[in-house]
């Protein structure tokens, strides 16, 4: 049952309408030969319920009032004796009642499950991905850049100060500033990044197929955005970055966000506002060191 479901859930919309009207007639052609004293309702069910799942409410009270029609077609059609009116009545109401209640619990149940995992997915403050949801996507990055040998540039960011901020201001500003940080990366990427709070004050950014010097520009401009939002607002902080291009990718997703961590350690170390950058080559390969820039290097490049 569970592999069948599995099937179901990534066919496309057109394979899934087919099999709902197969269904549909199938089960109205089985219930005209049955003759009235038989009774195919819970087998409406199952192309109801389909096309409710898959095809959403709308197609699910379409297809209910098209099993319906087709059961009173049937009936009519049928040369035996038919049933009394108020039997007729009762049936056909029971079915129209029990129909639009198996689409409303469907489509409830399934709006409930997409909440739920939208929920286990995402940062509730600032409604980034989380730590979680931000590996996955690491994870298929990875996957995607070793078959098509492109890289990738992962970005990881610490806000500089944020602790003596949150204790000054109090933690709703401390809130505010991380909303406003989640607000300045979501509006500077492309629509392929990924962006991500894990946790605290540090974010992280993935840019698929990037190579190091696009990633470069990326990651400034991402600095500049966070600088100028900082410096808008009057907040005492900064932001210091690690920046890793993946030219070869490591073996595990723990050796690459292992990686990306270290070049922020040391941007952290060498002072506020720091950026890092360095290029992950194989290992055959000439490594090349990192590169460290910060805000005296942005000052000169804007004259």
């Amino acid at each position: 049952m569970r592999a069948l479901l599995w099937w179901l859930q990534h066919q496309s919309t057109t394979t899934v309408a087919a099999i709902v009207l197969v269904l549909t007639f199938a089960v109205a052609l089985a219930d005209t030969l049955s003759g009235p004293f038989y009774s195919f309702l819970v087998f409406n069910l199952l192309p109801i319920g389909l096309a409710a799942w898959r095809l959403g409410a709308r197609t699910g009270y379409l297809i209910a009032a098209l099993c319906t029609g087709l059961w009173v077609v049937g009936l009519v059609i049928d040369p035996r004796p038919a049933l009394a009116p108020l039997v007729l009545g009762w049936n056909l109401a029971l079915r129209m009642v029990l129909f639009a209640f198996v689409v409303w619990l469907i489509r409830t149940a399934c709006a409930a499950l997409e909440r739920a995992e939208h929920a286990a997915r995402t940062d509730p403050l600032t409604g980034l991905h989380n730590r979680r949801h931000f590996y996955e996507l690491v994870a298929v990055e990875m996957e995607r850049a070793r078959r098509s040998g492109h890289p990738f540039t992962l970005a990881y960011l610490d806000l500089d100060d944020f602790k003596a901020l949150n204790d000054q201001f109090g933690h709703q500003t401390g809130d505010t500033v991380l909303v406003a940080v989640a607000a300045a990366l979501h509006t500077h990427l492309r629509a392929s990044d990924q962006c991500a709070r894990l946790g605290g004050d540090e974010f992280a950014v993935l840019l698929p197929e990037t190579d190091s010097a696009a990633g470069h520009q990326v990651c400034e401009r991402l600095h500049a955005a966070i600088t100028e939002v900082m410096s808008g607002r009057g907040w005492a902080a900064s932001c210091s970055m690690g920046v890793v291009t993946y030219a070869h990718i490591p073996a595990s997703i723990d050796d690459t966000i292992a990686l990306a961590d270290q070049q922020l350690y040391r941007a952290k170390g060498q002072g506020k506002a720091q950026t890092v950058y360095h290029v992950a080559e194989s290992p055959g390969a000439q490594s090349q060191p990192a590169e460290a820039y910060g805000a005296a290097d942005r000052t000169s490049c804007r004259r």
